[in-house]
């Protein structure tokens, strides 16, 4: 085979992974049939459709949703999606989307979870917690179910994602900055002041193609706005203004280079994209198969190839 053919074979194949939607999943929370509960619950969503189709019941417990939206990490390798519920609980669930199988939960030794991403490089769930008591913490959480701390000097885990091999990117919100820090052995690499219009961070993501930024969602009051943050300078690079709902979920396709995430208002809940590079933007509402109301607290995408 001559080394043109392999060549446009090899973009052919990259088209069309990249042509193929991912699996969209969601965990959704809802009011009880008595309306004094709160039901989590798994889906996936059909995006052809927006129907939610139940996976599993995560659990119920009294009173309204205390849902942080936005708190959770999937590993796509082994198809287990990672959240919490609520500033107030040590805990970490756990939910296997291939077989709806729910799994133990992480304890985190009684701190609060701040921000969650997993690694594929180590193959570890990286938490983030925080206490106005205590000393702030990452956590390397492995595999074989092993908690490994690690103890981060004078930083505080606001929004994260991870970054090149054990690299972690971490908004310290107190201090305005971006700390670049080994997860490994919890030194912090570099620090990075950021423009203040780069305030207000709800989500980062990385993407390995563009080393030396990071992507970042700000919200408020007024709308969201996506940017690029350099790494380097802390200056925001590029901004654009997209939904003006609040955000209850967000995902990054490192393929496609589009941001997914979830809104709500009263016209119903939703799932959208937006292009950073070209701002086109696309909405789908959804809705659970049995009709039930259903306030999308999480979102994970499942790529053909993984």
């Amino acid at each position: 085979m001559t080394a043109l053919r392999m060549f446009v074979l090899g973009v052919v194949a990259t088209l069309v992974q990249a042509a193929i939607p991912p699996r969209v999943f969601v965990i959704g929370t809802g009011d009880g049939p008595d309306r004094v509960r709160t039901i989590s619950k798994g889906f996936e969503v059909d995006m052809t459709d927006g129907v939610m189709k139940e996976i599993a019941t995560n659990f119920v417990y009294l009173g309204p949703s205390l849902a942080m939206d936005g708190i959770s990490a999937f590993d796509r390798k082994g198809g287990i999606f990672y959240w919490t519920t609520d500033a107030a609980t040590p805990f970490i669930y756990r939910l296997n989307v291939t077989d709806g199988t729910l799994l133990a939960p992480i304890d985190t030794l009684g701190k609060a979870v701040s921000t969650l991403a997993f690694s594929d490089y180590s193959r570890e769930l990286i938490i983030g917690d925080f206490s106005p008591q205590s000393e702030s913490r990452l956590i390397r959480y492995s595999e074989e179910d092993v908690i490994i701390h690690t103890y981060t000097e004078k930083v505080t885990p606001s929004r994260g994602t991870v970054g090149v091999n054990t690299t972690y990117i971490n908004w310290d919100f107190p201090k305005s900055r971006i700390e670049i820090i080994d997860y490994i052995n919890g030194k912090v690499l570099k620090t990075v002041d950021i423009d203040p219009g780069c305030r207000g961070i709800s989500a980062l993501f990385f993407d390995a193609s563009s080393p030396h930024e990071v992507f970042a969602i700000l919200a408020s009051e007024t709308g969201n706005n996506y940017t690029t943050i350099d790494l380097n300078t802390g200056s925001c690079t590029t901004s654009i203004r997209f939904d003006v709902d609040p955000l209850t979920a967000s995902a990054y396709d490192p393929r496609t280079k589009l941001i997914w995430y979830g809104t709500a208002n009263s016209s119903g809940i939703f799932i959208n994209t937006i292009s950073p590079i070209s701002g086109h933007q696309t909405s789908k509402k959804i809705v659970a198969a049995n009709g039930e109301s259903i306030a999308v607290q999480e979102l994970a995408l499942l790529f053909s190839e993984e």
